[in-house]
């Protein structure tokens, strides 16, 4: 797991690049701080080996400015982001994190 430190319409935002995550997971609290659209047409269930995940909707896809390591922005477009109202996950970005390309 690796923290990013990263901008959503200019909004500074921590994410958390997780390998083992099969999905793209934010909390509404953060959705709703940087206006992002939830799409609440989502009948999606997610689950944790304790518990199910409750989704309030998708975001079908978000621009997100990363700092790479050398200080310079890059532009990412992030599809398919789930948003949910669980407690703990309320103000946190987790992005499905694949392969290990480094970003220049």
């Amino acid at each position: 797991m690796t923290t990013l430190s990263c901008e959503i319409n200019k909004v500074p935002v921590t994410a958390i690049l997780d390998s083992g995550a099969n999905c793209n997971i934010i909390g509404e609290s953060i959705a709703k701080i940087v206006g992002l659209k939830i799409d609440n047409t989502s009948d999606t269930e997610i689950y944790n080996p304790i518990s199910e995940i409750n989704i309030l909707g998708i975001i079908r896809a978000i621009e997100i400015s990363i700092l790479s390591q050398n200080h310079k922005q890059k532009q990412v477009e992030v599809t398919d982001i789930f948003v949910t109202n669980k407690s703990e996950l309320e103000s946190i970005l987790i992005l499905v994190c694949r392969g290990s390309r480094k970003m220049q």
